[in-house]
């Protein structure tokens, strides 16, 4: 700013992630996002649902060049976050192909 140049450094973080630093640091580094975790303008589904979605299909996957009623036995997720109540009823289907543990 002195001499009204531009600053030649990186525009983000690029020290070692604080899980796998071998010195102690300070709890708010590990909740820190580093420059490229984030996007601006933040992604906004609403505005642009027509060319994004936070829905995901859940389930086993079926060969994708094959045709079969197998391909329907998945959950459709319209977005990632889930209650208690559905957390439960999903960790608890009892379909073949589908598996959960608890850890």
């Amino acid at each position: 700013a002195i001499q009204g140049a531009e600053a030649l450094g990186s525009m983000g973080n690029d020290a070692a992630l604080a899980c796998l630093s071998t010195t102690p640091r300070s709890i708010f580094d590990y909740f820190h996002q580093l420059f490229a975790q984030v996007t601006n303008p933040p992604i906004d589904p609403i505005r642009e649902s027509i060319v994004m979605t936070l829905a995901c299909p859940v389930g086993p996957e079926g060969n994708l060049l094959d045709r079969s009623p197998g391909h329907a036995n998945r959950v459709f997720l319209e977005q990632p976050l889930l209650t208690t109540e559905e957390f439960f009823n999903l960790t608890h289907l009892k379909q073949p192909g589908w598996k959960s543990h608890e850890l």
